[in-house]
């Protein structure tokens, strides 16, 4: 067996085996790994009112995490899968699904944003003083947060679906 594929044992009713190539493999630690980075970068954005020298490393640890293994997705997945002027019919039309989950992610991202900053007035209600450079910063920090995470919605998309047709024409009895 080549070194670039790995077995599991079927949990389907047929007791088969099927085979998980190499590059489902890569694409999908990269995909969570990416994800997981986004943790420390939410985690940075909640403690900047409480420390600053605690979230901002906080962030930049997940937000320089996520981005570089997004950039190994982007290469894992090739740019024939990305690039519709490349792409046959199948792969436009799975492009097509990603972008519309990603505009969807965005979409909310930004409303909700839109809601915590009309909100923000509201803290001059309470009583001492607002820390509005903090507030501010943590408000930039979210917002590149939900820049990956448009990214990562696009991506994972089409990685699922790549990973997917792939392990079904692994399985599939007829090849």
């Amino acid at each position: 067996m080549p070194k670039s594929t790995r077995t599991h044992t079927d949990l389907a009713h047929t007791g088969r085996t099927r085979t998980n190539p190499g590059s489902t493999s890569a694409r999908t630690r990269n995909l969570y790994i990416s994800l997981a980075a986004l943790v420390p970068a939410l985690a940075g954005v909640v403690a900047m009112p409480l420390s600053y020298l605690v979230a901002v490393p906080l962030w930049a640890i997940g937000i320089v995490t996520a981005g570089v293994f997004l950039a190994r997705l982007q290469g894992a997945i090739g740019k024939l899968n990305l690039d519709p002027a490349q792409a046959d019919e199948y792969q436009r039309a799975r492009i097509d699904r990603a972008r519309s989950n990603s505009w969807r992610f965005a979409f909310f991202a930004l409303l909700g944003l839109m809601l915590v900053a009309l909100c923000l007035p509201l803290l001059d209600l309470a009583p001492g003083q607002v820390p509005w450079p903090e507030i501010v910063r943590a408000l930039g920090m979210l917002a590149g947060v939900l820049a990956l995470g448009t990214s990562q919605t696009l991506l994972g998309t089409i990685t699922l679906a790549m990973d997917t047709d792939e392990l079904a024409d692994a399985t599939d009895p007829t090849t």
